[in-house]
């Protein structure tokens, strides 16, 4: 079964069409893809109903990028290395992405690409909770930082997917792109993303379909982190995942060796990943010798150099009630967004967490931002602009997953 909703603004108001196939199709201003039935059918639907927008996006990002520059040093290895990836990719998302070729008419390798091709984003993930907020509600704001020059946000569709024998769910992504980068299930469980480094590490299931494993199978944070440790995983990563139904987050630190948890209110440090891929639980001591260290409200950054153009080591505090990940690159982003938290304690809602990750915490390449309330499956989203404006300046749409499912 396949319905479409596509949104834009028509003369300020709501209006309904149909389609010859009977398909509705309500005009307002984001896409929405509802998909459902077996992985090759919501495939086939997905292609079928995007034909162009997949087509242009092969064109942009396989054909203009990976396949026009196979010789670069991180395309080369990862397309030697295909056969092996696609051993950690469950069997249901190759069924899936089949249906998709054959539903859009492109070439099944092509979509393998646009889906495995590892993403490279800067991004940040955050949450607020309890005595933080203003009716002690759980916020869950992800903040996608990833380039907007190549017109992707054009083909962005919020996804409805209704898997048989699995949980429903929506997953903020792109025409061809069946992995979740940022989603929320109907057992109430919201996640985000945020880009690390460590290239080349491939042995494990890539990181979008992991993220979409854990949003078809976790009622529970348990049931995330116990998939997390269960699942091969690949090269770095941070994630922020939230339950409103206890209304609790944690962050989490993974590579394909490590796995730490984070949660909110607590020290953390990040270390560049070469020196910390031994356990530094053990008994064993380590001293780290930093040229420069810079320190300011939140956060203490080591710097290998005088010049401090090179940092090997972030200490970031968080406040009580609130969990803010901003991953290695870009350090100033932290305090800067602490202090916003702080100004705002206490009178935190999803209208003022809309304020507080404009730019610079969002970046110039802000492509999309969603602000989930997983309690009631509330969901808040806003894209980059047609000529790459960022998503940060953009109006929200409003969005409830149980409404959704019921359309």
């Amino acid at each position: 079964m396949l319905r479409i909703t596509l949104f834009s603004v028509l003369l300020g108001s709501l209006s309904m069409m149909f389609s010859a196939s009977g398909q509705s199709i309500q005009q307002r201003p984001q896409r929405v893809l509802h998909l459902q039935g077996s992985p090759y059918e919501m495939g086939y639907q997905h292609g079928q109903a995007l034909k162009k927008e997949v087509a242009q996006n092969i064109r942009d990002f396989i054909d203009n990028q990976i396949l026009a520059n196979t010789s670069h040093p991180q395309i080369q290895p990862f397309l030697e290395s295909l056969p092996a990836v696609l051993t950690y990719v469950p069997e249901a998302y190759k069924q899936e992405m089949k249906g998709l070729a054959d539903g859009a008419q492109v070439s099944y390798d092509k979509v393998l690409l646009l889906n495995l091709f590892p993403e490279m984003f800067h991004c940040s993930g955050i949450t607020v909770s309890g005595p933080a907020t203003k009716n002690d509600e759980l916020y869950h704001v992800r903040v996608l930082d990833y380039s907007i020059g190549k017109n992707l946000q054009n083909t962005a569709v919020l996804q409805v997917v209704e898997p048989t024998g699995k949980i429903p769910f929506l997953n903020v992504s792109y025409a061809g792109f069946i992995g979740c980068i940022t989603g929320m299930n109907k057992e109430q469980i919201a996640l985000g993303e945020i880009g690390g480094r460590g290239y080349g590490h491939n042995q494990g299931m890539p990181m979008a379909f992991l993220l979409r494993h854990i949003l078809e199978e976790a009622s529970t944070l348990q049931a995330v982190k116990d998939l997390l440790a269960a699942t091969p995983r690949t090269c770095e990563y941070y994630y922020v995942f939230s339950d409103g139904k206890t209304k609790q987050s944690c962050g989490v630190y993974a590579t394909g060796a490590q796995l730490h948890f984070i949660e909110p209110g607590a020290s953390y440090a990040l270390f560049e990943r070469e020196k910390t891929e031994t356990d530094l639980t053990s008994a064993d001591k380590y001293v780290f010798q930093a040229s420069q260290i810079e320190t300011s409200p939140y956060q203490t950054i080591l710097y290998q150099d005088a010049e401090r153009q090179h940092q090997w080591g972030l200490i970031h505090q968080q406040p009580p009630h609130c969990l803010v990940l901003t991953g290695f690159p870009h350090p100033q982003r932290y305090p800067l967004l602490i202090q916003r938290l702080l100004d705002s304690y206490g009178r935190i809602d999803a209208k003022q967490l809309q304020q507080l990750i404009k730019q610079p915490v969002a970046m110039t390449a802000n492509l999309h931002n969603a602000i989930f309330a997983p309690s009631t499956l509330d969901v808040w989203i806003a894209h980059a602009g047609p000529a790459g404006e960022p998503a940060c300046d953009q109006d929200y749409e409003h969005y409830n997953l149980k409404e959704l499912l019921a359309l």
